[in-house]
């Protein structure tokens, strides 16, 4: 993942949290999994459940979701009951009027961008 902004996700002792740029751990290893931090936020695996955090590691979305990724544009794709949806940073569905099932949330950020594509009618 690397580092982004002075921070870079890293593990110890089966745990993962953020270290900066010298390597001194920044956000505390408390996480089971992390998924890098884009716009200052970061999807994170507490247990079986994925929520999302700030650069000071306080959570902003406690974990509920199935699976999540990153956010772009102030929407990330999160999985709950088994659905793929939209949701903005108060965890709230986002933009889309529906939610889809779809196999892996890159396909879901695509549909996004086609339907924002579409012409007005």
């Amino acid at each position: 993942m690397g580092l982004r902004r002075g921070l870079a996700p890293a593990y110890h002792s089966d745990k993962c949290g953020w270290i900066d740029k010298d390597g001194s751990p920044a956000i505390p290893f408390r996480f089971n999994e992390c998924r890098g931090m884009r716009d200052g936020i970061a999807a994170v695996r507490v247990g079986k459940a994925w929520g999302y955090i700030n650069k000071q590691g306080d959570f902003l979305i406690w974990p509920r979701y199935e699976d999540a990724w990153l956010f772009s544009e102030g929407l990330a794709p999160a999985k709950k009951h088994g659905k793929w949806g939209f949701i903005d940073r108060s965890g709230e569905r986002g933009d889309l009027k529906r939610q889809v099932r779809l196999y892996r949330p890159h396909q879901l950020v695509c549909y996004r961008a086609v339907i924002h594509a579409r012409p007005a009618i």
